[in-house]
């Protein structure tokens, strides 16, 4: 699985441009989607999750959430996400 989100994430399609990724770990604690904490050679750090094609429209959904959240939080009471992307 490792592999195939570093071809994904590297591709001609990158949401990271001309960077490479200095490490990619698989993280706990959630029970719905795979996640994963990838950092970048630039010290970027990012949050990925990976579920199943039929999950695909949650995805798609909490990414809408969140992008609305974040225009109507205060970001000095509220830390919101930015997707970046959502991909099949």
């Amino acid at each position: 699985m490792e592999t195939l989100l570093r071809e994904e994430l590297l591709g001609s399609n990158s949401p990271f441009p001309g960077v490479s990724i200095k490490s990619m770990n698989s993280v706990s604690g959630g029970c719905i989607n795979d996640a994963w904490k990838i950092v970048l050679e630039d010290g970027r750090k990012f949050f990925l999750k990976t579920n199943s094609l039929e999950a695909f429209k949650m995805l798609e959904c909490e990414a809408d959430g969140l992008s609305a959240l974040k225009g109507f939080a205060d970001e000095d009471s509220l830390v919101v996400p930015r997707p970046l992307a959502v991909k099949k």
